[in-house]
């Protein structure tokens, strides 16, 4: 169970607002998408005004969450424009406007004395919002668009950042992390339970329990804890659909995606050295399972869970001309250091890609062993 002085203020901070945004990465898996309605349909249940904006329009095999249909992609809102007066040396006595076709005239009335420029400042602030909660997100800039186009507002009201990996930036006014977790749903669900558990039901407990197993992969991968099985077990006490989840996750691959899964698993192949694994899939391969880019990255994603003892995984896709190279990592590995080497970007705070141009596929693996040879130590293998 949390016992953080962070814990305290945000039961505090929630106590004292009343609309709240909830922002998701550009790419949730089922933990940042699981957790975060839930968190939302909890608060809703308290009377609080929540909406959860993500850039993602398609969430595929999670669309069967609960309140997965309230979710926005995109804020849009005006700000007001705020005229400050300071009535430190004159009060004021007397407010009017009056209303004219290209102008506003406001008149402010002293009690005595004056009012001059100096009492006078201006700004903008965003409508009646009074906390931003993200779940499962290592970065502000991991929000994509929602943060590019909303950065003032993303500094100017108070944040929440609930998150079990490593990697996280601490970005927050608030920054609850806890590591040893093997997913953040659980973590929500000991704040949840710690602030009002007797609001936790099968809606919210369904959200949860999908976070947990699908970021321990039905609890097979190793990151996963015995906490991980006894959270499960409560919340399927509480009436989380285990079953509907399960066939949802793992029972409703697509034809395109399982056939270059197949192909891709075909060609695994163990660097022992480096507790990691390596696959590749051809253009041949792509155009006979008719894939499509995000068949590609359902591929890398459903690879790096099936593998469960490799510290990396590695897939590399032949396009065009360049090969793109998919890895994952547990929560252990310094995956930034690699994505740093080869001048990539994360698709999730587990999963990053990167382009190796001018090779051929075959040339890639001797590649990749190189850069691991340099890194290793720094990486945490």
């Amino acid at each position: 169970m949390l016992e953080l002085p962070e814990v305290e203020q945000l039961f505090e901070l929630l106590g004292k607002s009343q609309r709240i945004i909830m922002a998701l990465p550009a790419s949730p898996n089922g933990d940042t998408l699981g957790g975060s309605l839930a968190l939302a349909e909890f608060l809703k249940k308290m009377n609080k005004q929540v909406e959860i904006y993500c850039q993602k329009e398609d969430f595929g095999n999670l669309s069967f969450l609960p309140g997965v249909e309230t979710i926005k992609h995109e804020i849009v809102f005006p700000k007001s424009f705020v005229i400050s007066l300071s009535t430190e040396n004159a009060k004021l006595e007397e407010l009017s406007y009056n209303v004219l076709p290209d102008k506003v005239n406001i008149y402010l009335k002293p009690k005595q004395g004056n009012f001059s420029e100096k009492d006078l400042s201006f700004n903008s602030e965003f409508p009646g919002f009074d906390l931003i909660i993200c779940i499962d997100t290592p970065s502000l800039e991991s929000l994509g668009a929602l943060y590019e186009k909303n950065a003032e507002m993303f500094f100017s009201i108070p944040k929440v950042n609930i998150d079990n990996h490593i990697t996280n930036d601490n970005y927050a006014n608030i920054n609850i992390v806890d590591v040893t977790a093997s997913s953040t749903s659980e973590i929500l669900l000991d704040l949840l339970k710690k602030y009002e558990g007797g609001l936790i039901d099968e809606r919210i407990a369904t959200n949860l329990l999908t976070g947990i197993i699908a970021e321990t992969n039905s609890f097979q991968h190793n990151k996963t804890t015995p906490n991980s099985f006894l959270k499960a077990s409560e919340l399927i006490s509480l009436g989380a659909k285990q079953q509907e989840i399960i066939k949802n996750l793992f029972k409703t691959k697509e034809l395109p995606v399982l056939k270059l899964w197949g192909r891709a698993m075909a060609r695994i192949k163990a660097l022992p050295e480096f507790s990691s694994t390596y696959s590749v899939v051809s253009l041949q391969d792509i155009e006979k399972s008719e894939a499509d880019q995000v068949v590609i990255l359902k591929v890398a994603e459903d690879l790096a869970a099936s593998i469960t003892d490799s510290k990396l995984s590695f897939l590399a896709v032949e396009q065009q001309n360049f090969v793109e190279v998919f890895v994952s990592s547990n929560p252990n590995i310094k995956l930034q250091e690699l994505v740093n080497y080869f001048g990539g970007s994360f698709v999730s705070d587990s999963l990053a890609k990167f382009e190796i141009k001018d090779k051929a596929i075959t040339e890639v693996e001797s590649i990749i062993v190189k850069a691991l040879t340099e890194l290793k130590p720094r990486l945490g293998l």
